[in-house]
């Protein structure tokens, strides 16, 4: 997802935040999100990366190992940091 996407998208949460709670409330975005129990869409996005990858070192599957990745970053960079 691209930040100009996100940042469309964020703004349409503020908008919809002041829709629900009404627009003669006086809340600020922070003090609607806290009163609706909503994260902010960047938060948000955010704990769904972190959830993806705790389930996917918790859940190894022969379609999709995420520590291959990790390793073979990992060994790539100590082989560059030897070689210089």
């Amino acid at each position: 997802m691209l930040i100009k996407h996100i940042v469309s998208l964020e703004k349409i949460q503020r908008r919809a935040t002041r829709f629900i709670v009404g627009y003669n409330s006086g809340l600020s975005y922070k003090e609607r999100l806290i009163h609706l129990n909503l994260l902010p869409l960047v938060y948000h996005l955010e704990l769904l990366d972190v959830v993806f990858l705790v389930t996917s070192f918790k859940n190894v599957s022969n379609c999709f190992d995420i520590s291959l990745y990790l390793y073979r970053e990992n060994q790539e960079l100590r082989q560059n940091l030897h070689q210089t």
